[in-house]
């Protein structure tokens, strides 16, 4: 397979997705944050790494949408299915609980869900629109 020019929107997205790793990635490193996994809170260390391992996964993801690879495609496909769900279906559940059922006093968790979830069907839909210029490795 010859050599394919990378769409701006795929370059876009590895940009996004490196900025966001990059910039969290001195916050888990140094500072252990709990992570939210289907509804269980991982703390101390082990949220920590829950963390680090994400970053580092998307990182790989980066490099390999770069590089125009399609494991990383679906990769990432598979990472903004998985982000959407653990946040939309246990995240905003354990969200709503701590707020004692009351909507009014998660504003700000709204506005967030309504952005992460508008970009993450932009992102996929991106992934599957540009998914012939990506290349299978044999």
């Amino acid at each position: 397979m010859g050599f394919q020019k990378r769409p701006v929107l795929i370059s876009i997205i590895a940009v996004l997705m490196a900025l966001k790793a990059i910039l969290l990635l001195p916050a888990a490193v140094t500072t252990p944050q709990p992570y939210v996994l289907f509804g269980i809170i991982i703390t101390g260390q082990a949220g920590q790494l829950a963390w680090l391992a994400f970053l580092v996964i998307q990182l790989i993801f980066v490099f390999g949408l770069l590089r125009l690879q399609e494991w990383a495609r679906i990769g990432t496909i598979v990472l903004f299915i998985f982000s959407f769900l653990n946040f939309w279906v246990f995240g905003f559940v354990q969200v709503v609980m701590q707020a004692g059922g009351d909507l009014s006093q998660i504003s700000a968790d709204w506005t967030k869900l309504g952005i992460d979830t508008a970009y993450s069907v932009f992102v996929v839909w991106a992934l599957f629109k540009y998914r012939a210029v990506f290349q299978k490795r044999v």
